[in-house]
């Protein structure tokens, strides 16, 4: 005897629902699943907006002022600029010359390391020439007192970092922000091209 109409279509919508459902759940599981301990995407990665690498020179404590008292959003000014850490409380003066901007990666890397108590990192592989153009920036740097032997690593106008150089970097990984939480990490990855 046939199954009725209505009871075929009423089987395949509850099984198509039931399908669908599950998609969605697994989509927003894995959305929201952390990242691997190590994730690394190699290149090259073409960035988003230019990853800049500058020499700071001076910090004072607190948040920039713009002309009129308001907070400086970090656009340039004249020979230099000026940008805000995040959380506010920096205010980095960058130089206007002698920087670095790169364009695209060899990889992008986010690797967890909560267990040793420094959070998430972000780390960059610079290729080729400006990974030489960068070890010549930090050896610069490096023979700078405090505070002009900080690097400001800047994506846009966001400052990422400024740590200081004590000596000359040869090695083309970076680690261009450190101690971040997991989505923290995850949206700075993304910015620069890691899928």
């Amino acid at each position: 005897m046939p199954l009725p109409v209505w009871l075929c279509v009423a089987v395949f919508v509850v099984f198509l629902g039931s399908v669908l459902w599950l998609c969605f759940s697994l989509s927003r599981f894995f959305e929201d699943a952390p990242l691997p301990p190590d994730t690394r995407v190699q290149g090259p990665v073409a960035l988003g907006e230019p990853l800049g690498f500058r020499p700071v020179e001076d910090t004072v404590p607190g948040a920039c002022e713009a002309p009129g008292g308001a907070p400086a959003g970090g656009r340039d000014g004249g020979a230099g600029r000026s940008c805000t850490a995040d959380g506010g409380s920096t205010c980095v003066t960058v130089s206007g010359s002698g920087g670095l901007d790169v364009r695209s990666v060899a990889a992008v890397g986010v690797l967890d390391r909560t267990a040793e108590g420094q959070g998430w990192i972000v780390e960059v592989t610079l290729r080729g020439e400006d990974a030489d153009r960068f070890s010549g920036l930090t050896g610069r740097l490096a023979e700078r007192p405090e505070p002009k032997n900080g690097v400001a690593v800047v994506l846009g106008d966001r400052l990422i970092a400024h740590p200081a150089v004590a000596e000359r970097l040869t090695n083309p990984t970076v680690q261009i922000a450190v101690g971040l939480g997991r989505a923290e990490a995850r949206g700075l990855a993304e910015s620069l091209g890691a899928r």
